[in-house]
């Protein structure tokens, strides 16, 4: 589906005249991208569970990344370029994004990627066991010491705190490194192990799959990928001139950046001095609609937050995107005034809190979209089949991946981990369908973010939805008032095993692997080969978990992870996997009409959008809209998208490409201005070690 677009990048193509200019990574930028990633890894969890700051990554846009590109890009390499010859050369551009690549791959692995959930959730299920919940009776005869601690020793000292023992010798006692010997390490053995196969088939899976679509979105479809032109650019223009960019020097750009700049310093203030007054960058609606039909409104439609960096990202995205997120949304607003003003609720989902008319149509339009994109794809897909079993008809010689190892890496991925389900006692059929819904949603996140330039997505369901919420426990068939035949959908077993995968790589999706590794592809263009990059991206990948999985680990023996304030992480995570099942089995869940009826009507929305778009240019509404502001995506960032919109289609009415082109200094300066209040209030955050002042840009 090749659409328009106001500010698309070129494609880079595979051909052997353009693989001339493509040069591996570099050794500097390659050990000081592994060493910022190790920086990071060690960081992040301390920064997001203990001092609450903004998170290091947290988006399909981690700031952190960003920021310390644009720290090299402007201030060192404009002294570099000034210092005397062969002192030390300014990085070039393919150096600058080699960083940013191997850094984005792995921004998500210490946080909502994948160690938020999972850490917790190892340790929740013996410390949050009681009489009254039944876990031990319902879940315990099906959960393994792969999954869980058993040991209840351990698992309650991760939550409470370990008391401190002598420090090892030669280390300061300053350091918490220094009583990790008295940590029950033994007890997170096979939890290591189990978890470690779950990630080797949920991320060999995604990145094959990003390795295997690049060509056909990249030169074939035309896709923007705008979260890459921003530091795609900088880089480029900081080697070009010497580390002053011409945007630099822009009066609208150093404007634009030192207003935000401003605003975020008088809001950090008002957070570290509260007599100073509460200025937030949010409108609160939350005191005024409180009336009927108003008071049934969910709490973002009452709390307009204004994130300048989502508004700034914009420049690459079609209005049509912006314009069908917050419509959609608002359209949700109309739907919870009319079932809270009938007194209902407007049904239920299986494991989730939110109400059915949103969660089933978006599952099916995850599920519609992805089989869009591999329809719109059977060509290329079919090219790729051919180079899997035979000779290869197309030069895949510049691909990440040569099609033959993608092809037979992403079979493997879908093997081992349907692998690990029947291991578990998973029936296959049930393991074949949450391990190929798993990935259809991936590969939808994905698309939202090369396609539509979202920053962050997320799904409110998990793939077991798609059995459980649309057929119940158990499915019956009835013709006449007569019961013909049924099976039961998924078993107690089933319901104990599944959220163990599904609730840490599927229920938080805010950091998904896939979008940043098909965005590590388009980051290449700078000149990087793309192979020798994505290897260096899985060595990220390692390496992250590496530091930050026993630093993770650790902090919850030092501080107490019940004590710590990342209530969704410790809290949530703790209690998410154990207790919806322990409840769903002693309970009915039938057969759903009603949610089969949401599902469809998600299904036709998106596939009938893809289709107009594909047949009519006039066609203006876009299908992600409701894959967006149906989620924690669209709850925080509904509002910017609308003032996005509007500021976008202003500027394209008055001036059409030409002034949005010349616009472009106002919105890298929301994108430069928030990161630079990002570096600052992040260090002020490590500075004062108080979770109660610390000062959050982003969504937590």
């Amino acid at each position: 589906m090749a659409q328009g677009h106001e500010s698309a990048g070129h494609a880079s193509g595979g051909s052997k005249a353009n693989a001339q200019r493509w040069r591996p990574p570099s050794l500097r930028a390659a050990l000081l991208g592994l060493g910022f990633v190790a920086a990071l890894s060690w960081l992040t969890p301390y920064n997001d569970s203990v001092l609450h700051n903004t998170f290091l990554a947290g988006t399909s846009f981690p700031v952190a990344p960003f920021g310390i590109v644009l720290l090299i890009a402007v201030p060192l390499n404009f002294i570099l370029a000034r210092l005397k010859p062969n002192v030390l050369k300014p990085f070039s551009a393919a150096e600058m994004m080699t960083m940013w690549a191997v850094m984005l791959i792995a921004s998500g692995i210490p946080s909502s990627g994948l160690l938020r959930m999972i850490v917790p959730q190892v340790a929740g299920y013996q410390y949050g066991a009681t009489k009254e919940n039944e876990w031990e009776d319902r879940l315990g005869p099906h959960l393994r010491s792969y999954m869980v601690i058993l040991d209840e020793d351990a698992a309650t000292e991760f939550y409470t705190g370990m008391p401190d023992g002598p420090p090892l010798p030669g280390i300061p006692p300053s350091l918490s490194v220094s009583r990790w010997q008295h940590i029950p390490w033994w007890a997170w053995r096979d939890p290591l192990l189990g978890y470690g196969v779950l990630t080797l088939g949920a991320f060999l899976g995604s990145i094959c799959l990003a390795s295997i679509l690049r060509r056909q979105w990249v030169e074939r479809e035309r896709y923007p990928y705008p979260l890459v032109q921003v530091p795609l650019e900088i880089a480029q223009a900081s080697e070009a001139n010497r580390g002053m960019p011409p945007l630099f020097r822009s009066f609208l750009f150093l404007a634009t950046a030192g207003v935000i700049i401003a605003l975020h310093t008088h809001a950090g203030l008002c957070r570290l001095y509260p007599h100073m007054g509460n200025f937030r960058f949010a409108i609160d609606l939350q005191g005024i609609l409180t009336e009927a039909p108003w008071r049934y409104l969910e709490g973002s439609l009452k709390y307009w937050r204004v994130y300048p960096l989502a508004i700034g990202l914009t420049h690459g995205v079609n209005t049509e995107v912006l314009l069908s997120v917050w419509s959609i949304k608002a359209f949700l607003g109309l739907q919870q005034m009319w079932f809270g003003s009938r007194g209902e609720y407007g049904g239920e989902v299986a494991f989730g809190w939110d109400p059915a008319y949103q969660c089933y149509p978006q599952l099916a339009a995850y599920l519609a979209l992805s089989g869009w994109i591999f329809w719109m794809a059977r060509h290329h897909l079919r090219d790729v089949f051919r180079c899997a079993v035979g000779k290869c008809p197309v030069d895949d010689s510049q691909e990440p991946m040569r099609y033959r190892r993608a092809a037979w890496g992403f079979m493997l991925a879908v093997l081992v981990l349907i692998g690990w389900f029947l291991y578990s006692g998973v029936r296959l059929p049930v393991a074949l369908v949450v391990t190929l819904v798993y990935f259809a949603i991936a590969t939808g996140c994905t698309w939202l973010v090369c396609q539509g330039g979202q920053m962050l997505v997320a799904a409110r369901t998990v793939p077991s939805d798609t059995l459980i919420g649309l057929f119940g426990k158990t499915f019956r068939f009835r013709w006449a008032g007569s019961t013909l035949f049924s099976f039961r959908t998924v078993t107690d077993k089933e319901l104990a095993v599944l959220p163990m995968f599904e609730s840490p790589f599927s229920k938080d999706l805010r950091e998904i692997l896939m979008p940043n590794a098909a965005n590590l592809t388009r980051a290449a263009d700078a000149g990087v080969r793309r192979r020798q990059l994505l290897g260096l991206g899985a060595g990220a990948i390692l390496l992250s978990i590496i530091v930050a999985a026993p630093r993770k680990v650790a902090l919850g023996y030092e501080f107490g992870a019940a004590t710590l304030p990342d209530l969704w992480g410790f809290r949530t995570a703790a209690t998410l996997p154990f207790d919806w099942p322990a409840r769903f089995m002693v309970r009915d869940f039938p057969t759903n009409a009603t949610n089969i009826m949401y599902f469809l009507q998600g299904a036709a929305f998106v596939l009938g959008c893809l289709i107009l778009r594909s047949k009519f240019l006039w066609f203006r509404f876009h299908p992600g809209g409701l894959l967006i502001a149906g989620s924690f995506a669209g709850d925080v960032f509904w509002f910017s998208m609308f003032l996005a919109w509007a500021i976008k289609s202003v500027i394209l009415y008055l001036g059409g490409a030409r002034l949005l082109r010349a616009a472009k200094p106002f919105y890298y300066g929301l994108v430069v201005g928030d990161t630079v209040s990002w570096v600052v209030w992040m260090i002020v955050g490590l500075v004062i070690q108080d979770e109660t002042r610390t000062y959050a840009l982003m969504p937590l």
